[in-house]
């Protein structure tokens, strides 16, 4: 049947339920793009195109073979050491803290993994990620993490879902603008940061960038 169409006879109950609701979801995130001023982002009927096509081809996934599973033994690489995985337990952790309720408990589980905070943006607001630095003098690194998908505004940067030119392609036009504010909210502060440690001397700082969600998406200023 044609795409986004009514079920067959047989499809059943179930699927007609599920293609109303494609069809009720897309209308809210048309009507939510125009009331928030993002008319021709996202229409009512580019999402319900969209909610039918993974709706209509979801048994057809699940049922491909997973070939991507690893077996032991495989070449990927160097091994991590102890002390690589313990470093990545750290940044995951870094992420997860700036979903912190406030900042001095932001703050507080950063000083557990014995990083201090030098700079803070807690609270977010469209296309402006909530962010912070955090510098580890032992380690020589500098720790720049960015807070994903929390508040009712970094809902709306994840809706601008509209594709824009970048490096040679394209990207998410509301976390390509987000990377660009935070570039020029943190270069600055990164820079300095930067400096300061590696003017202590020893061997030169690393600076990291950590983030999950929006976070992620946004790491690439």
């Amino acid at each position: 049947r044609a795409l986004g169409g009514p079920p067959s006879g047989h499809a059943g109950t179930e699927e007609r339920s599920l293609h109303v609701m494609a069809a009720g979801m897309g209308e809210a995130l048309g009507g939510l793009g125009d009331a928030l001023g993002l008319a021709g982002t996202l229409s009512s009927s580019q999402a319900t195109l969209g909610l039918s096509y993974l709706l209509q081809h979801s048994e057809e996934l699940r049922a491909q073979p997973d070939f991507s599973l690893l077996q032991p033994g495989d070449a990927v690489g160097e091994p991590l050491g102890n002390v690589d995985l313990q470093e990545l337990f750290d940044f995951l952790q870094l992420a997860e803290a700036a979903y912190g309720p406030g900042p001095d408990e932001t703050a507080a589980k950063a000083a557990t993994l014995g990083y201090e905070i030098r700079h803070q943006e807690h609270a977010s607001s469209y296309l402006k990620p909530a962010w912070y630095l955090a510098v580890h003098p032992q380690r020589r690194a500098v720790v720049l993490a960015i807070r994903g998908t929390r508040d009712p505004l970094d809902l709306i940067t994840d809706s601008d879902v509209t594709q824009v030119p970048f490096e040679g392609s394209t990207a998410h036009r509301g976390m390509t603008l987000a990377a660009e504010w935070l570039k020029a909210d943190c270069i600055d502060s990164v820079l300095d940061e930067v400096e300061g440690l590696d003017a202590t001397g020893g061997r030169p700082c690393q600076l990291f960038v950590v983030g999950h969600s929006l976070g992620a998406g946004t790491h690439h200023p």
